[in-house]
């Protein structure tokens, strides 16, 4: 059964720590090659407003220890508009009451399903136990401070990121 929840659902259903918490673990899971993603993809049509155009974008990635994959898609309206003698693109919110269109899928990665768990569960579920390097003596977490990973992007770091 797929769930289907707004903006003020998953504000409650998720957490900035844990949220945060998951990101750091992907990104160390990044420099161990266990993740796939791929470049976002946009196509664009005119539209019907001046200077305006409508488009499609999607993505995915997944994490092989989470056992996911997920597919970002979003369908939006955007328009050229001067900001601080600049054209940047802008987002219109034409759908609905005044809001956007974007949607999340999340894949299993082991039966090609849509997992049958609410997404309040995967960052509880997904995680792995701690990395050595998250307790290493004089380590910013261990200080009770926020950590930043180091080389979780593209290198081979052995056993995690490197902390600052």
């Amino acid at each position: 059964m797929t769930l289907i929840l707004n903006n003020e659902e998953i504000r409650q259903a998720l957490n900035v720590k844990d949220c945060l918490d998951v990101m750091e673990e992907a990104y160390c899971e990044r420099a161990s090659s266990r993740t796939v993603n791929r470049p976002t993809s946009h196509s664009y049509l005119p539209h019907s407003l001046p200077q305006t155009s409508y488009t499609f974008k999607s993505v995915n990635g997944g994490v092989k220890t989470f056992g996911l994959l997920a597919l970002r898609v979003t369908s939006e309206i955007v328009q050229e508009q001067s900001v601080h003698n600049s054209v940047r693109l802008e987002k219109l919110p034409l759908a609905g009451k005044g809001q956007f269109v974007g949607l999340v899928q999340l894949f299993s990665i082991e039966t090609g399903e849509i997992p049958s768990r609410s997404i309040a569960q995967i960052p509880i579920t997904a995680k792995l136990s701690p990395p050595k390097w998250k307790d290493k003596p004089g380590s910013r977490r261990e200080k009770g401070r926020t950590a930043i990973g180091r080389g979780c992007l593209d290198s081979p770091v052995s056993g995690g990121c490197e902390i600052l």
